[in-house]
């Protein structure tokens, strides 16, 4: 369950999102869509919650979507 607040990293950028950064999940809309904010002067776009379990999705009409997953700050422990 994506909620207000967490973080998604940005897995295939376009000229909204830059691939690798890690973005924060605003408000929720409705039960179907909530906000990715972009870092500028608190705009967004909007992204659909019924997609997360293939990652999610921020889909646009004049320019290439952008794919996110949710971002987890997990340390990769090896002996």
């Amino acid at each position: 369950m994506i909620n207000t607040g967490d973080k998604l990293i940005c897995v295939c950028g376009n000229d909204c999102y830059i691939q690798g950064l890690v973005y924060t999940v605003g408000d929720y809309i409705n039960l179907r869509f909530f906000a990715v904010m972009t870092g500028d002067n608190d705009e967004c776009w909007y992204a659909t919650a019924e997609c997360e379990s293939t990652g999610i999705c921020i889909r646009f009409d004049a320019i290439n979507d952008a794919y996110f997953e949710h971002y987890t700050c997990a340390l990769d422990v090896r002996s």
